[in-house]
């Protein structure tokens, strides 16, 4: 509309200049060279436009003569190079959508009309990626390491390839150099801690913490965490390899850092105890107990006073756990002590609500234990000791090392988990809680004899495997029933649990048992069977089945699970 306007306003300014020049009566003349030339002034306006015209258009003749090649070649690029990006982005297009074949052809089109062959080879090896082609990825990404601007990539990819091959080996070296290139990066520097953590390459990644803690890629916490925990590292291959002074030298370093790792303090506590500087190896472990209670801390504890007697040591035990009275390893370290000395209502105490609200395996021997210290006439045959041993059954776990990246458990610590590989992911804690129904003797009994009862077509469940130990009672001789034997046979289903600091005996299994078991060897291990099962029924008084935790050193048994 307005360039309509502005047109139209234009014609008319032409016209009346146009108009003005013809209403406007004149002439020029000129002598030249003996000529003389006379016309009107609006035809020498007119003959001036017109050379004008004429000497513009014959310069881009000119021009366009002489410089067509060069503008036709540069067109041709120009197109070349439009048709290039225009490929290449379909193709990553193609790769984000899944299609292999086509991110495949479009990546070979791009490299045929790009001169960029970083960005073409990327699109290539992810094509190839795509497709499970790990050779033709792996091509792509070494030629890619002959240009500055895609080598960080080519890098990362040839990294990320030995990792799904499993090569550690040739991961790390990718790493080391990627890490060298750009340090500042947050993964290659996490990824470079745990491969050389893994190769066992202690001071290496001590190095590579401290370089990222320069660079602000870790907070200082996590930078102290993992400098403590690669020291520590350092320290148990220095004990093992009977290093004593480097040992000593790198756990100090590391609890300096930590104060609550446990394997660092059981070295520190054990040079020190064989310096003779008893108060230093108590003063470590308390710290450790304050920070984080342990298990292996009570023991280390406990050695410290291994000539005292009873009283002594439960005396000292006590004084370790008041360091965290509230922690839960705190109250059944207190607990076991009074049930050591016979305080069976100092014991229950102690415990307190723990066997209503969390009342783990460990928890459910010792309320047994006190149950039966209460009422030794009873013995093993009172109600809330058969029920306290049933709990222990299917009580939740107690506190274990547990990976926090992939979620398996393992035997004892380390820097790196045996499954995933993480970098310090172990931590001592218990499992989540899940909802567990205790298992009362009766239903014991009750799935028993529905084991025995099944028709033999049925694949029934597996009964868990047992252990058939005798009480006090000679074994009987050759030819001799079992019937004929003045004690019967108890069977002794073990659930699985560790403890050594909290009962020298373990606290649940029944103390005339476990004086049985160290003098005699136990039978062969046996699964019960219907038959069996049945003609233990027959007798006339039938054998008592007790379920006990399990021996730490009893790894044949497997506990007994609600079916």
């Amino acid at each position: 509309m307005f360039r309509l306007i502005y047109l139209l306003i234009g014609a008319m300014v032409l016209a009346a200049a146009f108009a003005w020049l013809a209403s406007a009566p004149g002439t020029l003349s000129a002598v030249w060279h003996g000529y003389r030339i006379e016309t009107s002034f609006a035809f020498l306006l007119v003959l001036v436009g017109v050379l004008i015209v004429a000497g513009i258009a014959t310069y881009r003749f000119v021009k366009g003569t002489l410089g067509g090649p060069e503008a036709f070649f540069a067109y041709r690029r120009e197109r070349r190079r439009r048709l290039g990006y225009s490929a290449l982005t379909d193709g990553l297009i193609a790769i984000a959508a899944g299609d292999a074949v086509s991110a495949r052809k479009l990546a070979g089109k791009a490299q045929g009309l790009l001169d960029e062959p970083g960005v073409t080879l990327l699109l290539k090896a992810q094509a190839a990626q795509l497709e499970n082609n790990d050779g033709a990825a792996e091509t792509s990404y070494k030629e890619m390491l002959a240009y500055p601007d895609t080598e960080f990539a080519g890098l990362r990819g040839l990294f990320g390839l030995a990792g799904r091959r499993g090569n550690r080996e040739a991961a790390l070296g990718y790493a080391k150099q990627a890490f060298a290139l750009k340090p500042d990066t947050p993964w290659i520097a996490h990824a470079l801690v745990e491969l050389q953590s893994a190769a066992g390459q202690w001071a290496d990644a001590a190095e590579t913490v401290a370089q990222s803690a320069k660079t602000k890629l870790i907070a200082s916490d996590v930078a102290k965490r993992q400098q403590a925990v690669l020291y520590t590292e350092q320290a148990i291959a220095a004990d093992e390899a009977g290093q004593d002074e480097e040992a000593r030298k790198w756990s100090e370093k590391a609890l300096g850092l930590v104060p609550g790792l446990v394997p660092v303090v059981s070295i520190a506590a054990k040079y020190f105890k064989q310096s003779d500087k008893t108060w230093k190896a108590a003063e470590v472990i308390e710290a450790a107990w304050t920070v984080d209670p342990h298990p292996d801390l009570a023991r280390l504890y406990e050695g410290l006073k291994e000539d005292a007697d009873l009283k002594v040591r439960a005396k000292w035990l006590k004084g370790l756990a008041d360091f965290n009275k509230d922690h839960m390893e705190s109250r059944l370290l207190r607990a076991r002590q009074d049930v050591k000395l016979k305080k069976w209502k100092a014991a229950r105490r102690a415990l307190r609500d723990l066997s209503d609200t969390y009342a783990t395996a460990r928890v459910c021997a010792l309320m047994a234990d006190i149950e039966r210290g209460e009422n030794p006439d009873e013995g093993d045959d009172a109600d809330k000791v058969r029920q306290w041993l049933a709990r222990a059954v299917t009580a939740p776990r107690d506190a274990h090392w547990l990976c926090e990246t992939c979620g398996r458990e393992a035997e004892a610590w380390s820097s790196v988990c045996g499954n995933c590989g993480a970098f310090d992911s172990l931590s001592w804690r218990v499992p989540e809680l899940v909802n567990i129904t205790p298992v009362s003797f009766d239903d014991l009994e009750t799935e028993i004899e529905e084991k025995a009862s099944a028709p033999e077509e049925a694949a029934p469940t597996p009964l868990p495997v047992v252990r058939i130990m005798t009480e006090r009672q000679p074994l009987p001789s050759a030819g001799a029933s079992t019937a004929e034997t003045k004690e019967p046979s108890k069977v002794v289903v073990l659930p699985p649990i560790d403890d050594e600091v909290y009962g020298e005996s373990v606290a649940a299994f029944p103390h005339d048992i476990l004086e049985a078991d160290e003098q005699e060897s136990p039978t062969e291990v046996v699964a019960p069977t219907p038959e069996n099962v049945q003609g233990r029924r027959k007798k006339d008084e039938p054998n008592e089945a007790v379920v006990l935790p399990p021996s730490p050193d009893d790894p044949g048994v497997v506990p007994l699970k609600k079916m």
